[in-house]
């Protein structure tokens, strides 16, 4: 009887150990195409390929590489930047997410048309929550009554809330783009030329812009691929390296 006890308060103080040492994700860990999931105290590695979660003993170098090798062989040579983008990307769904489930339907998608429209219009950020906001209340209120406008003045048009959604559509934008070289049963769809130009801006920056063609559905379609700054020098060999580093991120 008394082995048993000690038996079972030793498997109890081993259990306890376990608990209080959680092995905790590192940012390194990315590239195995892996990022942070569960509560801090107890991190599980989720992986960004197939969203699967494994246990919070798996967070170690050799059990990350080998899911990477075993389940996902095509990504195993893959840049740390490729999963780099890939959990950016993953943050940024989750926030339009979050955004989906807390703001009504209808008001959500206002918001986004019209920084889309400001987009278009190249018109400032500010002038959604200033001008065209207010504008649109008084109209609705003076044609549909008060309870029309409140409904108006519930659509979020902040100067940051515009910018952030201006930079989720160009983010679904290059996801579109990046569709288009998915391999499929027709060859011409996986077909694109590139068009680059260096431009300077009003400060004196130069920017390197790329712009893809590609087909769909058998008609032709341009779309913006990348605008980044050229740090350095603007010689061949910087815009070669820009140009090489943005077509793999983008899966081209």
């Amino acid at each position: 009887m008394e082995k048993y006890f000690d038996k079972a308060s030793r498997s109890k103080q081993k259990e306890t150990t376990q608990q209080k040492h959680k092995r905790k994700y590192k940012e390194e860990y990315v590239q195995y195409g892996f990022i942070a999931s569960g509560p801090e105290d107890n991190q599980q590695p989720l992986c960004i390929i197939c969203n699967k979660a494994l246990s919070n003993e798996s967070l170690v170098p050799s059990k990350l590489s080998r899911h990477l090798e075993k389940n996902h062989p095509t990504f195993q040579n893959k840049p740390k930047g490729y999963f780099a983008n890939l959990k950016s990307q993953t943050n940024k769904q989750a926030k339009i997410m979050n955004s989906y489930l807390k703001l009504p339907e209808k008001r959500l998608i206002a918001s986004y048309k019209l920084a889309h429209l400001l987009a278009k219009r190249k018109k400032a950020h500010t002038d959604a929550e200033s001008v065209i906001g207010p504008a649109l209340a008084i109209v609705v209120e003076e044609m549909l009554g008060t309870a029309a406008a409140e409904k108006v003045r519930g659509v979020p048009l902040s100067d940051n809330t515009i910018s952030r959604r201006i930079e989720e559509l160009s983010s679904d934008l290059k996801d579109q783009v990046r569709e288009h070289s998915v391999a499929t049963d027709n060859k011409l769809s996986v077909l694109w030329s590139l068009q680059v130009d260096e431009s300077t801006d009003r400060t004196g920056k130069s920017h390197l812009l790329a712009f893809i063609r590609c087909i769909n559905n058998e008609t032709l379609e341009n779309e913006c691929l990348f605008c980044k700054e050229l740090k350095s020098t603007t010689n061949g060999e910087d815009i070669f390296k820009l140009v090489d580093e943005n077509i793999l991120l983008s899966e081209l």
